[in-house]
């Protein structure tokens, strides 16, 4: 079985917490999210990175320049080979050092950026109610746990009609 999810520590070390406590819980809710959205042999690479970190990226990458920055994702150009990779969707970035003790959380951060790789957009109000039902379900199909309260979806249907 191809492993599809890639992981690595950036710069976790030097500052807060020097382990990701709940990374493989993470990881099998990557798996499980790729697998619901359609691209079960996909990959995606998870990098947990410092706050510091993620505010240059931000800044690199937008010219935009944010306190916080909790998910970043970025797609794999399509023209850009990979013989090695078929199916690399890209990479997500995620705050390990804010949210390394919160896997519920990070895991949320995790879908939100993989449903960023399958060409999920919050532009306008439209896309970004139609994302948050998505990530709404997906959580609950992966953690079984809700988000987004009062909200229409409360059950994990499975048969997730990709982009």
């Amino acid at each position: 079985m191809k492993k599809n999810i890639k992981t690595k520590d950036r710069n976790l070390g030097e500052r807060g917490s020097s382990k990701i406590n709940h990374n493989a819980y993470v990881i099998k809710a990557g798996k499980k999210t790729l697998a619901i959205l359609g691209f079960p042999t996909d990959s995606v690479d998870i990098i947990f990175a410092q706050d510091s970190v993620m505010r240059d990226i931000k800044f690199a990458t937008t010219g935009i320049r944010k306190r916080v920055v909790n998910v970043l994702a970025f797609e794999e150009p399509r023209e850009f080979p990979h013989p090695e990779r078929k199916g690399f969707m890209g990479e997500v970035y995620l705050n390990g050092e804010r949210y390394s003790k919160d896997r519920e959380y990070m895991t949320f951060l995790l879908i939100h950026g993989i449903l960023h790789l399958a060409g999920f957009r919050h532009n306008g109000r439209r896309d970004t109610i139609e994302m948050q039902r998505m990530e709404q379900m997906l959580v609950l199909c992966v953690t079984k746990k809700e988000i987004y309260k009062n909200k229409r979806t409360r059950t994990c249907n499975a048969r997730i009609i990709t982009r």
